[in-house]
């Protein structure tokens, strides 16, 4: 820092009237605006946990075009599938394809010790 900058700091806190602790807070400012993960993630938990037929889309389970969609349209928010798939992380969820068969184990499957023995 600058000897100049201390005096600037000096000059200013003179100017400035009342108790030390009033004279050093900083004014109001207008700041960066919410980001669009702050909103996201807001809602995103909330709505992982509903089915989509609740909100009258025509889909089983939730995927990233389909909530995309739904930010755009129900809050005027467009998010990009990256901005998605973070949020989804954050809130603990994780993406998992559907199984369309039921996985069984085949009949010769037998753990490596101990396995399920018939006599």
């Amino acid at each position: 820092m600058t000897r100049q900058s201390i005096y600037n700091w000096l000059e200013w806190l003179k100017e400035r009237k009342g108790r030390i602790v009033e004279r050093l807070k900083d004014a109001g400012r207008s700041g960066r605006p919410r980001s669009k993960s702050a909103v996201v993630d807001k809602e995103l938990g909330c709505l992982l946990e509903t089915a989509p037929s609740e909100f009258g889309y025509q889909a089983i389970g939730w995927t990233n075009p389909l909530l995309r969609q739904h930010f755009s349209s129900s809050y005027d928010l467009k998010v990009s599938h990256q901005t998605i798939r973070e949020a989804i992380a954050r809130v603990g969820y994780r993406w998992k394809r559907p199984r369309y068969v039921l996985s069984r184990r085949p009949k010769h499957w037998r753990q490596a010790k101990g396995g399920s023995k018939k006599d």
